[in-house]
């Protein structure tokens, strides 16, 4: 899925970039087609983020930076973000993926052993030892399944389960809400909003209540009149003193967009270094309890 998201945001993308209407867009994409109720959203003049979202072709974080981006005249901008977004999760699962092949291979070679040893010893029902091992096998390889599907997920998906649950004080789901808020945050300041509509713009972005009251009180601080970075550090939206600093300096020096990118940029590739280290140590936690779990068929 990852694979066509990116597909069609870059044909959006390029097809907006040209110039033409967004239905007329849709209309030529490929996609056109496989999703036509999108096209009959878009004929009633219902927005695009709207009608990818009834359509239920992307996800949650995906609508709300689409929704962003056109209040802003950064659709195309957005949509080309999504595409690189897509793909990066793409290539870290198909890199997972290859250093996991062996785990089911451990897992039937151990069933196997086991089916062996249970005839050599001629004990037992053989009928219910292989139904037992087959189940084991099948939740196994669904267990599998769903730990990929969690680490498909985007940015606002982690961010929506891990802020309610007090997670966000870990360093990778910081890295993930800051990359992704802040690089809308500054496109919208760089379209010419205010930072009021700006950050209002950036609330559907996660759903749970924590952060959207968060989002409430910046919002209220910035009507006030309070400082950009003031306002933002107050609601608990800030996590890095990089960003605080970028914040302030950015903001008294009438260079607020131009910080945000630089420091963005650089929270972006720190967050590579997490993904490359998680490529590293989770295979290996995964291979030590599949051999625990080989264990049990022996």
């Amino acid at each position: 899925m990852s694979i066509e998201l990116r597909d069609l945001f870059l044909e959006l993308a390029t097809l907006v970039e040209s110039g033409i209407s967004v239905q007329e867009a849709w209309q030529r994409s490929r996609f056109s087609a496989r999703y036509p109720q999108v096209l009959s959203k878009l004929n009633r003049g219902e927005s695009l983020s709207h009608a990818l979202e009834t359509a239920e072709i992307v996800s949650r974080g995906d609508v709300a930076m689409i929704r962003a981006s056109e209040t802003s005249g950064q659709l195309s901008r957005a949509l080309k973000q999504l595409a690189l977004q897509s793909e990066q999760r793409q290539r870290f699962l198909q890199q997972l993926k290859a250093r996991l092949v062996l785990l089911y291979a451990v897992v039937a070679i151990a069933a196997f052993a086991g089916g062996v040893l249970y005839v050599m010893r001629g004990t037992g029902d053989l009928a219910a030892y292989f139904l037992m091992s087959g189940v084991k096998l099948v939740v196994f390889y669904f267990l599998i399944k769903r730990l990929l599907t969690l680490l498909a997920k985007d940015a606002a998906w982690w961010c929506s389960i891990c802020w309610p649950l007090g997670l966000m004080k870990a360093k990778s789901p910081q890295l993930l809400f800051s990359v992704a808020w802040f690089k809308v945050f500054a496109w919208q300041l760089q379209s010419g909003l205010d930072a009021v509509a700006a950050v209002r713009s950036l609330k559907p972005m996660l759903s749970n209540s924590t952060y959207q009251a968060a989002v409430d009180r910046a919002t209220q601080q910035l009507e006030m009149g309070q400082p950009i970075a003031q306002s933002l550090m107050a609601s608990g939206l800030v996590f890095h003193a990089s960003l605080k600093a970028a914040l302030i300096s950015g903001e008294g020096s009438g260079s607020l967009v131009s910080s945000l990118d630089h420091q963005v940029a650089l929270l972006e590739q720190e967050l590579q270094l997490k993904r490359k280290e998680l490529l590293v140590w989770l295979p290996g936690v995964l291979y030590g309890a599949t051999l625990l779990f080989a264990l049990s068929f022996i």
